[in-house]
C-alpha cells in the first residue's frame, strides 16, 4: 500500500531518514466521546527501525508505546473523560526511534455533544429543524436517537423534558412534530381546500373531479379520509405529508351515477388529523324522474287529510270544518287524479259522514258499475263499508263483515280495514272496548303506526282509564300520542305512573312520558314513579339528580334515594345537603368513598351554620381522612377532609402520606381527544400518566418547570389541548412541614430544592433535603450531579471542620467527580483523603486543579507509596511539573522512573540541579539517547562533565564521545574544546576509545598548532605541546597511520613527529560522501612544459565515507581533478576543480623539500642560491649512497 508520509527526518545522512506519516493532530471530539488514530513509521530505505513513543499529556495514550519493523503502525487515542464542552487537550506524541527524534503535536477541541445522520450532524434545535424540513425521515432517526437529548444544553435545555415525553415508545413522526412546534422551531400544519362545496346538479354519466389540499408549512401531517354518502368515492384513505408536491396533494374522488337518487342529495369528504377536521360537500341527482311539484303538493293535501280527521275524531275541531276543508281537499285531488279509487271513496265517505246520501252516491257510482275498478284490497273495504252505510247494496249483500273480516286477516296492518271491521262489528255488538283494544294493539304490532290507529284507541281509553292495564309499547305510543296531541288527562298520566311500578326495567318512553306528566301535573304520585323508573336503569347519571332533590324534598319514601342524591349530585359545596340526607348517613355507611368524600366535605364547609352536625360526624370523619389518605385518594372534597384534620400533620407517618397529595392539581380540559395527562420533570427519571375521566384529571404538580403533555386513544401525545389548572393543597406550608419531619418523597424533595438547583441557596433547614435527593433512585442523574455541585460549593465554604469532614467522608467519590472534579479534589485534598483524590484524577484527569493541590496530593500518593513506580502516578508528576510546581520528593521520582524526549531530561536535569540534586542517573539517560536517536543534548558539555565526575559509565562515555566525534569528522557539528580536553584525559587513561575519538582528538591537536590557522579556537595563539601530549599526538598517530588511516591535517601536526612519515612532501584531496559510495578521481597534472595526461584511480574510504588520494606535487605543479561518484546505484560527475603544490618556508632537508627548493630558486632566477641548494642535493645523494653501502 502506498502511504503518504507528511514528515522527513535525517539525523545523520550516514542512517536512513525517518518518515512518518503525520505532522500534526488537530481534531474536534465531541463531549463524552474519545478519540482514536494511528500513524505511521518507516526509514526511508525501508530498513528496520526501532525506538518507543511518549507524549508529555497523560490523556494521550498509545497501544504500545515500543515499536520495532519496517513499517510500523503506532495506534493511539485521547482519553476526554471528564472534559466538557470549550475545554482542549494540547500535547505532544515524542517519537524516539532509532532514525531520530520526532515531536508530532496533537490538539483536540471538545464540543458539544452532536447528534449524526447521513451527511449531517446537528448540534443545535435549529440544525435539527434544518434537517427536517430537508428530510423528514432523517430528521426522525435523529430524533429517535438517544444521543439527541445531549444537544438540548443552555438555551434547549427548556426542551428537555418535552422531549423525553415526546420520545417515549411508540414514538411516530407526529411526535416529533409536536416537538417542533411546541419548541417554536415551525407553525402547525394545517390545511385548506382550493373549494369547499360542489353542487354537480343533474348527472348524466360516472364523474371524475380532484380536490385540492393546501397545506400552510412544511412538516409531517397524517391524515385520515372518511365519506359520507353512497354516491361519493375516494382515491385513498390517508394522506401524509410525503405525497404532497411543494404544498399542494391532488385528491381525485368519483360520483357513482347509479349510486344518486332522483333528487338532489348531499355527500361529505371530511378529512381529519390529529389537530383539524374539513369537510368538503358535494351535492348531485340523476336527473330522471325529478319529484314534481304536483307529486309533492299531492303528498302534502294527503298529508293535511290525516290531520284533518285527527282533529275531528279528537274533538279539537267541529264536523263542518273538518268536512269543508277536507271537500276541497279532495276535490282537488279527483280532478288531479280521476282514475285514482282511493280519491273517489274518500270523497263519497266525506258526503256519507255528512248525510249527503245521493252525492256519495253519485260519487261511487263509477265503482259501483265497473266504470273505476279498484285496485286493493283496502279499496274494496271502503266500497263496501261505504256502499252499505248509503243503501247502495242490495239486502242480499249487506252483510259485509265476513268479508271485511277476510280483508282484515289479508292486510292486518290497514288501521282503515280494522276501523271499518271494527264499525261493523261494534253495529252488530260482538266485540266490546277492550276487545276492540286488543284488535288495534295486533295492528301495531304487525306494523302499523298510523297515527289513527294510536287515536282511535286512545278514544277507547279516555271512556275509561282502567282499560291501561300494562305498559307496552302499544299503549306507550297511544298514551304518547294523547300528550302530543295535547288531549292526555291527569288521570292517564296517575294511571301510567301506577302502572310504571310494574315495569322490571327502565323505560326511556316511559320516563319521558311521565317526566312531561309532572311538568303539567306536579304530583307526588308521578313524581315517586318517576324515582323508582329511572332507579332501575342507570340510576347515578347526573341528570336524574334533580329528581332525587325534588323527591326528598317532599319526603318520600323510595329505598336508597338517598344514596343515589349522593351519587348523582354535582359536587358543589355552595349550599348545605338536606338534613334528612345528614340524618340518614348519620347511621348508614352505603356510600362510596368518593361520594362520602362530598358528604364529609359539606358536612365541614357548612360547619358552622350546623355545629352539631360537625360533631355528629366529626369521629366518622377523622377517621375516613386518615384511611383515604393512606389510599391516596384525592378531588376537592378529599383536600377538604385533609386541610381540617391532617394541615398540621402530628406526625412522620401522616407527612410522610400528605407528601403524596399536596401537590395535586385539578386539571379541566374539554377536548374530547384527551384521555391521558403526562407530567415530566427533567429532575424525575420518568414521566407520570394520569387518566382523565369526565375531562377532569387529578395530577402531581411540583413546580413551574413541568412538563405537560396530553395523549389521545391512539396513544399520540400532543401539547395544544386547552385546559384549566386548579390547584388543590397549600403545598408551600405543608412541603415545609413534611422535610421538616425528614420525610423522603420526591415532590416534596424537589419542591424544596427546585429544578433550578443554581436558583437555591443551601441552609441548615434544606441541607437534608439535598443529601436525600441523592439516596432517592427516582431523580435523574443531571440532576443529582447538580444536587452534587451545590453540595461541593455548601461545604467548600463550611468554616465548621467537623461537618466538612463528615460530609467528605460520606461522599461516592465517583459520583462527586461526575458533577465537578476540581471540587471534589479540592475537598479530598484539603481532607488528606489523598489516595482517593489521586484515583479520581487518574480517571478523569487532572486539569483544572490548583498546581498547590496537586504537589501536595502528589508528594503524599510518592511518599505513601514508597517511590515504587506506578505509570499514572508518574504521568500526574510529569504533569505537576509541567505546571511548574515541585519539590526535591516529585523531581526524585522523576529522576527514577521518567523517560522521555532528550529536550525533556534535559528540562528535568536543570530542575534537579537547582535544588542541588544528582543528577547521575538522568544525565546517563541523556548520553544512551542521544546515542540512540542521533540529537545532542543543550547542556552538553556540563551533562558529559557531571557524569565523567561522577565515575560514570565508561562504556556510556566512550560510546557518546565516540558519537560526537565520528558528526564532527562528518562535518555535521564542531566539538568544543572543552569536551575535547575530556576526551583527552579518557585517552592519556587509556580508555578504549573508538577510532573516530581518535581521530577527533588528533585533529584536536592538530588545530592547536600555529603552522596552521585554528578556525575554532582564534584565542589560542601559542599552544603547547607538552612532553605528555606529544607522547598521546604521536601514538595516536603511530595507531591511525597503522590502520592507513591519513588525513591532510596531519601535516598541522608538530613536523618531528610526521617528518619520518613523509606527509609533508603530500598534497591530500578529501571528499566525504556516503560510506557505500563508490568514487573514482580522474586527475591530470599541469607541469612545466610536459605533456598532460588524465588519470582514473579508485579513491580509498579512509574512515566511514571520507574518500582520500595523495599526490606529491612538485614546485609549480597543479593538478585538475573532478570525482564521478556512485550512490544507491546513480553515478554523477562533480565540477573539476584545480590545486596546486604548497609552497612551504620550511627549510627541511629532504629530497622534495631540496628538489622544490631547487625549482623556486629556478623560478627566481636566483643562480647563486640554485648552486648552493644544487650542491647540498649532490652531498647528500652521495651521503645517501655512501651510507646505504656501509649498511
Amino acid at each position: 500500500m502506498n502511504r503518504k508520509f507528511q514528515v522527513r527526518v535525517q539525523a545523520d545522512p550516514e542512517i536512513a531518514a525517518l518518515l512518518i506519516s503525520e505532522e500534526k493532530y488537530e481534531v474536534s471530539v465531541s463531549e463524552g466521546e474519545n478519540f482514536q488514530s494511528s500513524f505511521w513509521i518507516r526509514a526511508e530505505d525501508e530498513s528496520k527501525v526501532n525506538g518507543i513513543v511518549t507524549s508529555n499529556n497523560h490523556r494521550i495514550l498509545f497501544k504500545d508505546n515500543t515499536f520495532s519493523g519496517t513499517e510500523v503502525r503506532i495506534v493511539f487515542g485521547l482519553d476526554t473523560t471528564g472534559l466538557k464542552a470549550g475545554e482542549k487537550v494540547e500535547g505532544s506524541i515524542m517519537v524516539i526511534s532509532s532514525l531520530g527524534e520526532v515531536r508530532i503535536p496533537v490538539r483536540a477541541f471538545i464540543t458539544d455533544k452532536m447528534v449524526s445522520g447521513t451527511g449531517n450532524r446537528v448540534s443545535s434545535l435549529e440544525d435539527f429543524a434544518g434537517v427536517c424540513r430537508a428530510s423528514t425521515h432523517e430528521g426522525f432517526r435523529m430524533f429517535r436517537d438517544p444521543a439527541f437529548a445531549d444537544i438540548l444544553t443552555g438555551n434547549d435545555a427548556e426542551y428537555r423534558s418535552l422531549y423525553k415525553g415526546l420520545s417515549e415508545p411508540p414514538t411516530g413522526y407526529q411526535n416529533m412534530e409536536e416537538f417542533l412546534v411546541a419548541a417554536g422551531l415551525k407553525e402547525q400544519v394545517e390545511i385548506s381546500f382550493d373549494k369547499y362545496t360542489a353542487d354537480y346538479g343533474q348527472v348524466s354519466d360516472t364523474e371524475k373531479d380532484t380536490l385540492y389540499i393546501y397545506r400552510n408549512t412544511w412538516g409531517y401531517l397524517h391524515m385520515d379520509i372518511e365519506v359520507e354518502g353512497d354516491f361519493l368515492e375516494v382515491s385513498r384513505k390517508t394522506i401524509s405529508s410525503d405525497e404532497f408536491i411543494g404544498k399542494v396533494f391532488a385528491l381525485d374522488y368519483v360520483i357513482r351515477r347509479e349510486k344518486l337518487k332522483t333528487w338532489k342529495t348531499t355527500s361529505k369528504i371530511r378529512i381529519h388529523s390529529l389537530h383539524q377536521e374539513i369537510t368538503f360537500t358535494v351535492s348531485a341527482s340523476t336527473g330522471e324522474s325529478i319529484l314534481n311539484f304536483r307529486e309533492i303538493e299531492t303528498h302534502r293535501q294527503k298529508t293535511k287529510l290525516a290531520e284533518l280527521l285527527l282533529d275531528y275524531e279528537l274533538d279539537r275541531s267541529d264536523e263542518g270544518t273538518w268536512y269543508i276543508r277536507s271537500k276541497t281537499i279532495i276535490d282537488d285531488l279527483c280532478i288531479s287524479y280521476p282514475s285514482n279509487a282511493g280519491y273517489v271513496l274518500y270523497k263519497a265517505y266525506l258526503a256519507m259522514v255528512r248525510g249527503k246520501t245521493s252525492e256519495a252516491m253519485r260519487v261511487i257510482w263509477p265503482i259501483k258499475d265497473g266504470t273505476l275498478p279498484l285496485r286493493y284490497q283496502e279499496e274494496r273495504a271502503a266500497y263496501l263499508y261505504i256502499a252499505k252505510n248509503i243503501g247502495l247494496l242490495p239486502d242480499e249483500e249487506s252483510n259485509i263483515l265476513p268479508e271485511l273480516e277476510q280483508i282484515s286477516a289479508m292486510v292486518p296492518s290497514n288501521i282503515l280495514v280494522l276501523y271499518m271491521k271494527q264499525s261493523e262489528e261494534s253495529r252488530r255488538r260482538t266485540l266490546d272496548d277492550m276487545g276492540l283494544l286488543r284488535q288495534l294493539e295486533f295492528c301495531h304490532d304487525t306494523g302499523c303506526n298510523s297515527p289513527l290507529l294510536y287515536m282511535y284507541a286512545w278514544k277507547i281509553i279516555r271512556k275509561n282509564e282502567a282499560y291501561l292495564r300494562k305498559l307496552t309499547p302499544f299503549y306507550m305510543h297511544v298514551l304518547s300520542f294523547a300528550m302530543r296531541k295535547g288531549v292526555i288527562t291527569e288521570r292517564a298520566i296517575r294511571r301510567c305512573a301506577f302502572l310504571s311500578d310494574n315495569v322490571k326495567r327502565y323505560s326511556g318512553n316511559i320516563f319521558r312520558f311521565l317526566k312531561k306528566g309532572y311538568e303539567m301535573y306536579r304530583s307526588d304520585d308521578i313524581l315517586e314513579a318517576v324515582c323508582r323508573l329511572i332507579i332501575k336503569g342507570k340510576p347515578v347519571r347526573r341528570a336524574y339528580f334533580v329528581w332525587y332533590e325534588r323527591a326528598i324534598r317532599r319526603n318520600l319514601r323510595i329505598t336508597r334515594i338517598y344514596e343515589y342524591y349522593m351519587e348523582t349530585h354535582d359536587g358543589s359545596l355552595g349550599r348545605p345537603l338536606p338534613m334528612q340526607v345528614l340524618m340518614y348517613f348519620a347511621y348508614n355507611d352505603t356510600l362510596s368513598d368518593k361520594v362520602k368524600a362530598l358528604l364529609y366535605a359539606s358536612v365541614i364547609t357548612h360547619r358552622k351554620t350546623n355545629p352539631a352536625v360537625y360533631d355528629m360526624f366529626s369521629g366518622k370523619m377523622r377517621t375516613f381522612a386518615e384511611s383515604s389518605l393512606e389510599k391516596g385518594l384525592i378531588n376537592e372534597h378529599f383536600t377538604v377532609l385533609y386541610r381540617e384534620f391532617f394541615g398540621e400533620p402530628e406526625n412522620g407517618r401522616i407527612a410522610a402520606l400528605m407528601a403524596d397529595i399536596i401537590f395535586r392539581h385539578k386539571i379541566v380540559t374539554e377536548d374530547p381527544r384527551v384521555r391521558r395527562v403526562i407530567v415530566r420533570y427533567d429532575a424525575l427519571g420518568g414521566e407520570q400518566a394520569y387518566p382523565v375521566a369526565g375531562g377532569t384529571a387529578y395530577v402531581n404538580i411540583y413546580n413551574r418547570k413541568g412538563c405537560i403533555l396530553f395523549e389521545d386513544e391512539l396513544h399520540r401525545r400532543f401539547t395544544d389541548a386547552a385546559c384549566t389548572q386548579e390547584k388543590l393543597m397549600d403545598e408551600e406550608r405543608l412541603a415545609s412541614v413534611c422535610l421538616s419531619m425528614n420525610v423522603q418523597h420526591p415532590g416534596v424533595l424537589l419542591y424544596c430544592c427546585g429544578e433550578n438547583i443554581s436558583d437555591i441557596r443551601i441552609d441548615d433547614e434544606n441541607i437534608e433535603a439535598f443529601r436525600m435527593i441523592l439516596e432517592d433512585q427516582r431523580f435523574a442523574g443531571d440532576y443529582k450531579l447538580a444536587v452534587r455541585q451545590k453540595l461541593m460549593d455548601h461545604y467548600l465554604q463550611e468554616t465548621d471542620e467537623k461537618k466538612r469532614a463528615d460530609f467528605v467522608y460520606s461522599m461516592d467519590v465517583p459520583l462527586f467527580v461526575a458533577a465537578d472534579k476540581t471540587k471534589c479534589v479540592t475537598l479530598l485534598v484539603e481532607e488528606g483523603r489523598f489516595v482517593e483524590a489521586f484515583a479520581a484524577l487518574a480517571e478523569n484527569g487532572y486539569e483544572h486543579i490548583d498546581p498547590t493541590l496537586m504537589l501536595r496530593m502528589t508528594r503524599e500518593i510518592i511518599r505513601q507509596t514508597d517511590l515504587k513506580y506506578d505509570e499514572e502516578l508518574l504521568a500526574m508528576a510529569v504533569h505537576v511539573v509541567r505546571g511548574g510546581k515541585y519539590d526535591e520528593m516529585v523531581l526524585e521520582y522523576m529522576r527514577l522512573y521518567y523517560d522521555g524526549s532528550v529536550k525533556d531530561l534535559c528540562a528535568l536535569r536543570k530542575m534537579l540541579s537547582g535544588f542541588g540534586m544528582e543528577t547521575y542517573s538522568v544525565d546517563e539517560k541523556i548520553l544512551k539517547q542521544c546515542v540512540f536517536a542521533h540529537t545532542f543534548p543543550q547542556e552538553e558539555t556540563s551533562i558529559l562533565k557531571a557524569y565523567l565526575k561522577a565515575q560514570g559509565n565508561i562504556q556510556v562515555i566512550t560510546q557518546y564521545m565516540s558519537y560526537i566525534c565520528r558528526q564532527e569528522l562528518m562535518g555535521r557539528r564542531k566539538v568544543s574544546r572543552e569536551i575535547h580536553q575530556m576526551i583527552e584525559s579518557c585517552y592519556e587513561r587509556q580508555w578504549n576509545l573508538s577510532i573516530s575519538t581518535q581521530i577527533s582528538l588528533l585533529k584536536f591537536y592538530a588545530d592547536m598548532n600555529p603552522a596552521s590557522p585554528d578556525q575554532r579556537y582564534p584565542e589560542k595563539k601559542t599552544p603547547v605541546y607538552s612532553g605528555a601530549r606529544m607522547s598521546d599526538i604521536s601514538r595516536l598517530l603511530e595507531t591511525l597511520l597503522a590502520r592507513n588511516i591519513r588525513f591532510g591535517f596531519y601535516r598541522q601536526l608538530p613536523m618531528k613527529l610526521i617528518e619520518r612519515y613523509q606527509l609533508e612532501d603530500k598534497v591530500f584531496i578529501e571528499e566525504q560522501f556516503l560510506p557505500s559510495s563508490k568514487v573514482t578521481i580522474c586527475y591530470r597534472i599541469h607541469r612545466s612544459g610536459g605533456e598532460e595526461k588524465w588519470y582514473r584511480e579508485q579513491m580509498r574510504d579512509v574512515y566511514h565515507g571520507i574518500f582520500v588520494k595523495e599526490l606529491l606535487l612538485f614546485y609549480g605543479e597543479k593538478v585538475t581533478y573532478y570525482l564521478e561518484v556512485t550512490q544507491n546505484g546513480v553515478t554523477g560527475t562533480t565540477e573539476e576543480k584545480t590545486i596546486e603544490a604548497p609552497v612551504s618556508d620550511n627549510p627541511g632537508r629532504s629530497r622534495y623539500k631540496l628538489l622544490n627548493r631547487m625549482l623556486k630558486l629556478q623560478d627566481e632566477k636566483d643562480l647563486d642560491g640554485l648552486k648552493a641548494a644544487a650542491e647540498q642535493y649532490l652531498k647528500q645523494e652521495v651521503f645517501v649512497d655512501t651510507f646505504l653501502q656501509l649498511m
